[in-house]
């Protein structure tokens, strides 16, 4: 079953050519989907990001998995924090240095947005709004496209005597164009370099809604995506610390569809009970239990 599902995936996706694509709103939009995620440890000393510009191929074919991960792209109403963000349409949900974390964004014809960062409900921290939004895409994406852009959040320590606030500066081009082979499959790629500044800034409550900053760090990174039409998520990511070493490789092995699933509110009045279908996806059948 599972030769069949990788089978499937890349007939799907193969789409090997010597043209550049174009990223739209449609090859992102997408709920109810996992994404299977490999990450090599073994190659961080001989990996590189290669060259840019146009026509390029990067061979990524000898990597090999330490561990492995999912991404999930839930929709907001099955979410923890659901009604912070009532203008997200998708959840990424994933997992870092052991924290589950959600962020909520919108992806519509013009923009693909990250509006806040969410842990689970147990842990009674956050949501967060991002300020401003980070915007990760203005469509339609293409060779040389160029963006920047800044956001923040705050959290709250020792009873809001002190906040941290984080705050991240990026300049994102699309640098190259060209195919991608990985493990698995060869296909054609945009690849974007995003050149990030974190600036984590503590501060101390010095009364009548006055906070003075007593530490600041700063962290640079670079990251190297290769996205690919249909697919929704960096076929490939590299990430590069402040000197300039590989310090991640991660890549997307396999691809599900969960079934759909659906999502209901209901009212109660004079003991009928009204339902509401609320599932972004089409159900011919309804049962109940």
């Amino acid at each position: 079953m599972k030769k069949n599902l990788l089978l499937i995936f890349y007939c799907l996706l193969f789409n090997v050519t010597n043209g550049q694509i174009t990223l739209t709103e449609t090859d992102i939009k997408q709920t109810g989907v996992i994404f299977k995620i490999a990450y090599d440890t073994l190659n961080l000393g001989t990996a590189t990001h290669g060259n840019s510009g146009v026509s390029q191929t990067w061979d990524f074919s000898t990597l090999v998995p330490s561990f492995n991960d999912e991404v999930r792209i839930l929709n907001r109403k099955t979410a923890p924090y659901n009604n912070k963000f009532p203008d997200a349409n998708a959840v990424m949900a994933w997992n870092e240095n052991n924290t589950p974390l959600y962020a909520f964004v919108k992806v519509d014809s013009n923009y693909f947005i990250n509006q806040g960062i969410g842990f689970p409900e147990d842990w009674n921290y956050g949501p967060f709004d991002l300020v401003p939004q980070d915007t990760i895409f203005s469509f339609p994406v293409n060779y040389l496209d160029t963006w920047s852009g800044k956001y923040a959040y705050e959290t709250y320590q020792n009873g809001d005597t002190l906040k941290t606030k984080y705050t991240t500066v990026k300049y994102d081009t699309v640098d190259a164009w060209g195919n991608i082979i990985t493990p698995d499959t060869t296909l054609s790629a945009l690849r974007v370099k995003s050149v990030e500044y974190k600036y984590d800034t503590v501060f101390y409550n010095i009364g009548g809604g006055n906070w003075a900053p007593i530490q600041t760090s700063l962290l640079k990174e670079t990251k190297y995506d290769w996205w690919v039409k249909d697919l929704g998520y960096p076929i490939l990511e590299l990430t590069l610390d402040s000197i300039g070493s590989l310090s991640e490789i991660k890549y997307v092995t396999n691809k599900f569809s969960n079934v759909p699933m659906p999502y209901f509110g209901y009212d109660v009045n004079n003991m009928d009970v009204q339902f509401h279908d609320s599932t972004v996806n089409t159900a011919n059948v309804y049962l109940w239990y």
